[in-house]
């Protein structure tokens, strides 16, 4: 994947993403915007990931960046979700299931793809 890509698809995604917060309520409440802009943040994150996944390292330099991009990726992801629980406990939040469950699926999904590195490549 070239530089661009490691760099534009990511921002674009974040950008959209960003947009669900919606501060202001500038997009409104209205439910056919927001399932419109899911769709567009569907489409581009499906795309990121199809670039993710055909990306092919051509020397142990780009692995080495690649496992170090990956798991920066996998500590902060893991490290935010943590954060949100304790914050949540903090101000006597109940903790949201969707926090845990997204956290476990990480986990789970650290575990079996080192799991299956190791035993298939």
């Amino acid at each position: 994947m070239s530089m661009n890509k490691h760099v534009t698809l990511p921002i674009i995604v974040a950008t959209v993403a960003l947009i669900f917060i919606n501060p202001g309520m500038i997009l409104g409440d209205h439910s056919m915007t927001m399932a419109a802009l899911l769709g567009v943040l569907l489409v581009l994150t499906c795309t990121y990931g199809y670039y993710v996944l055909i990306d092919k390292a051509d020397d142990e330099r780009e692995v080495m960046v690649r496992s170090f991009a990956d798991r920066l990726a996998s500590l902060v992801g893991m490290a935010s979700l943590l954060c949100i629980i304790g914050v949540c406990i903090v101000i006597d939040h109940p903790i949201p299931n969707s926090v845990v469950l997204v956290l476990v699926a990480m986990v789970i999904a650290k575990a079996f793809g080192q799991w299956y590195a190791c035993k298939y490549f």
